[in-house]
């Protein structure tokens, strides 16, 4: 099957890009890779999409995440957590000896129903 002009047309237009970075990252992971040879590709007819997915990609993964496993005494606290969601669980971890006070998504759920205790991965 012989190519489309428009087919042609945009497969040998210049590339947009678009790049954004945060100092303050960069300063918590100095060794970092923030560029790389081949950037993420995008396929984008107007420079303002372009802009806007970046943006959306800059907001997951510019920012710094932590991960935290968290005790929980008795299984039913847990199973009320989750009875009582709708969406994705998210719980508010306040730990001040890890400077943490914010909202975590919950990712993993590990029941122990011998000691009647589970552990939640909280990440964000």
């Amino acid at each position: 099957m012989p190519a489309l002009d428009s087919d042609i047309g945009a497969a040998t237009r210049d590339a947009q890009i678009d790049t954004q970075s945060s100092s303050l990252i960069k300063s918590w992971h100095p060794n970092a890779r923030d560029t790389g040879p081949s950037p993420r590709e995008g396929w984008f007819d107007d420079p303002a999409d372009t802009a806007a997915m970046n943006a959306e990609a800059f907001a997951l993964l510019g920012t710094e995440r932590r991960l935290f496993l968290v005790p929980v005494m008795g299984v039913q606290n847990v199973t009320h957590l989750l009875a009582s969601l709708n969406v994705t669980p998210t719980v508010r971890l306040v730990d001040e000896e890890q400077q943490a006070d914010g909202m975590f998504m919950v990712t993993n759920i590990e029941i122990d129903l011998e000691s009647d205790s589970a552990i939640l991965e909280l990440f964000g």
